[in-house]
């Protein structure tokens, strides 16, 4: 054989070798860079609210797009929603899949550029949303309250992460369920938000917000994500342009 041809042989079974390798790599990883964006909001619906496991619940799915688009819509909602065209109203024990585990409300885009989630949006009874929104409503009538007032607020209503439960929150981060679609996961800052804005008009956040880095083979980035105080839930998902300190 001469050594040209065994240098192309070698050269070849390298490559083979380095892309399995590669390939092992990634796949603790998968990154949710694929077109099928269905299939990864439904993969980031479970991770994040795991609690939607095993209740046999019923989803909608509503997109507006271009007549004059081919590819599948980036910007899309799901629902679990008192609004059931595929579940007819039933009484107890055989309960809509709203009245089993609450309105939820999920509103996602997606980058065709990267095929990558951007960011998603939240809201709902399963998130504690009338909870949320009578305690802003209830902070936000009260301007000259400082945080020490906020909080005993908070706790009065019945919110098991508030401020000063910053390691609770943590440890019931859904991280072992996301790492698999978007790496492994880097805790940056973490802070907890009174008001949206240091001056008025100061209207109530009264919510988590944490910031980190997920990262796979040669490739990180970095993402947000927004937490209720009651539920320690997520209302807010995506990746952030820049991470602020801790």
């Amino acid at each position: 054989m001469s050594n040209w041809l065994s240098g192309v042989i070698k050269v070849g079974v390298l490559a083979i070798l380095l892309a399995d390798v590669s390939h092992s790599a990634h796949a603790g990883y998968a990154d949710c860079r694929n077109s099928n964006y269905y299939t990864t909001a439904i993969q980031l619906m479970r991770a994040l609210y795991p609690e939607l496991q095993d209740k046999d619940v019923t989803v909608q799915v509503g997109a507006l797009q271009p007549f004059e688009a081919d590819g599948p819509p980036a910007v899309f909602n799901i629902w679990i929603s008192e609004v059931r065209p595929t579940e007819p109203v039933k009484t107890s024990p055989n309960l809509s899949s709203a009245e089993r585990v609450g309105h939820l409300s999920v509103h996602f885009e997606f980058d065709p550029r990267d095929n990558r989630i951007d960011h998603i949006f939240s809201s709902g009874s399963f998130l504690n949303g009338e909870k949320q929104e009578a305690l802003a409503k209830l902070v936000d009538e009260h301007p000259d309250w400082d945080e020490a007032k906020m909080t005993d607020a908070l706790l009065a209503a019945g919110a098991k992460f508030g401020p000063n439960q910053k390691q609770s929150l943590l440890a019931q981060l859904p991280t072992k369920r996301l790492e698999p679609l978007i790496g492994r996961i880097e805790v940056q800052s973490v802070q907890f938000q009174f008001r949206q804005n240091n001056e008025p008009p100061r209207y109530a956040s009264l919510e988590w917000t944490i910031h980190f880095r997920a990262t796979t083979v040669g490739e990180s980035d970095e993402y947000f994500m927004s937490l209720e105080p009651f539920g320690g839930k997520v209302v807010m998902f995506g990746r952030a342009l820049e991470v602020p300190h801790k």
